[in-house]
C-alpha cells in the first residue's frame, strides 16, 4: 500500500520534488512531504483535465496548486493491485531552481574573486622578480658604461633575463680585453715615437754641428780668399818695386859713385 510515509521514503524526505497520488475522486491518496507531521503538509490541488488525460492511459504535463503557489506537474496513470486506476504526478518547485542558481552565482562570483586574487598576487610576484631583474640589468648597463669593466651581473637562471646578463658579462670581458690590447698597443707607440724622438735629436744635433763646421769651412775659405788677395796684391807691389830698382839699375853707370856722388843722381833726373 502506498502512504504518505511510501512516498516520503522513496524522495529520501526531500521537499522537493514532490511525489503525489490521487485516487479516484482527485483527493491526494499520498504525497511525499518530508514530515509526518500533518502541520507541515500543504494543500495540494492538481489541474483536472490533467488529471483525465492521465486517466485516459496518457502522460500528461501541466500545473498544480501547491500550497497557494502554481507549479509545474507531470501526471502518469497508475494501475493499483485493486483495478482501480490512479495518478501519479511529479511536481518540481521553481524555490529550489532560483536557490541553486543563486548559489551557482555565488559561487562563481567567489571562485572568480579568488582567481582576480591569485592571478593579481601571481602577477605582482612575477612582476616584482621581473623589475628586480630588469633593474639589475639597468645598473650593470649603467656600470659597463660608466668604464666599470669589472662590473658583473649576477644571474644564473637559464631563461631570457640570464642570457641577456651572460651577453653583458661576455661583453664586459671582451671590452677588458680589447681595452687591455689598445693600452699595449699605446705603450708600443709611445716607445716608437720615444724612440723616434731620440734619433730625431741626435739627428737634430749632428745637423747643428755639420752647420757649424760648413760655418766654420765657409769662413776659412773666406779668410784663404782673403789671404791669397792680400798676397796677389803685395806680390804686384813687390813686382813693381822691383822693375823700379832693376830700372833705377839700368840707368845708373855705377852704383858705387852714386854711392860717393848723390848730386849726380839729382842732376840726372
Amino acid at each position: 500500500m502506498i502512504d504518505f510515509n511510501s512516498l516520503a521514503h522513496m524522495n529520501f524526505g526531500r521537499s522537493d520534488p514532490l511525489l503525489m497520488l490521487f485516487g479516484e475522486d482527485d483527493a491526494v491518496a499520498a504525497a511525499s512531504y518530508p514530515s509526518t507531521d500533518k502541520s507541515t503538509h500543504s494543500p495540494i490541488e492538481p489541474e483536472p483535465e490533467y488529471l483525465d488525460v492521465a486517466r485516459s492511459g496518457q502522460i500528461s504535463v501541466g500545473w498544480a496548486l501547491v500550497d497557494g503557489e502554481r507549479r509545474w506537474a507531470a501526471y502518469v496513470p497508475v494501475a493499483l493491485g485493486s483495478g482501480s486506476r490512479s495518478v501519479f504526478a511529479v511536481s518540481l518547485t521553481k524555490s529550489p531552481v532560483a536557490g541553486l542558481r543563486d548559489e551557482l552565482i555565488t559561487n562563481h562570483i567567489m571562485v572568480i574573486a579568488a582567481l582576480s586574487l591569485l592571478v593579481l598576487g601571481v602577477g605582482y610576484v612575477v612582476t616584482r622578480t621581473i623589475t628586480k631583474r630588469i633593474m639589475r640589468l639597468r645598473d650593470g648597463a649603467v656600470e659597463i658604461g660608466n668604464g666599470n669593466l669589472s662590473f658583473r651581473i649576477e644571474e644564473s637562471a637559464n631563461d631570457e633575463m640570464g642570457t641577456l646578463a651572460r651577453e653583458f658579462n661576455l661583453m664586459s670581458d671582451r671590452l677588458t680585453e680589447q681595452n687591455s690590447q689598445l693600452e699595449e698597443a699605446n705603450r708600443d707607440l709611445e716607445h716608437r715615437v720615444s724612440e723616434r724622438t731620440e734619433k730625431l735629436q741626435q739627428a737634430n744635433v749632428q745637423l747643428m754641428e755639420a752647420q757649424i763646421q760648413l760655418v766654420r769651412t765657409k769662413k776659412f775659405g773666406a779668410l784663404g780668399e782673403s789671404s791669397a788677395g792680400v798676397a796677389h796684391d803685395l806680390r804686384n807691389l813687390l813686382g813693381a818695386i822691383r822693375n823700379g830698382i832693376y830700372f833705377l839699375k839700368s840707368r845708373l853707370p855705377n852704383p858705387v859713385s852714386c854711392r860717393q856722388s848723390p848730386k849726380w843722381l839729382n842732376t840726372s833726373r
